[in-house]
């Protein structure tokens, strides 16, 4: 396995369709196995578009696939700068 990171708007586009259908198919994992969790819809734009303003998609690869994905998304508050995680999956 690989851990792949991409910084900004250094990610090609058919990474963010692969990492939206990962994050995808976890949540639909989950539901089916009754676990129920309060989430919003996004796509793979919406995933460029968080760390697009500073910030790293982390991307672990077994051979070809997508085995696991993960945002670090930096925000600021007041004077105060901290990332925070956001589109975390596991294949």
């Amino acid at each position: 396995m690989e851990v792949i990171t991409y910084k900004n708007g250094c990610v090609p586009n058919e990474v963010f369709e692969e990492v939206s259908s990962v994050l995808h198919d976890a949540f639909e994992e989950r539901l089916s196995q009754g676990i129920y969790f309060k989430c919003g819809s996004f796509s793979a734009k919406d995933v460029e578009n968080e760390i697009a303003n500073g910030g790293w998609l982390l991307v672990v690869k077994d051979g070809s696939d997508i085995v696991g994905t993960l945002s670090l998304i930096l925000r600021k508050k007041g004077h105060d700068c901290y990332a925070s995680h956001d589109n975390l999956a596991i294949a």
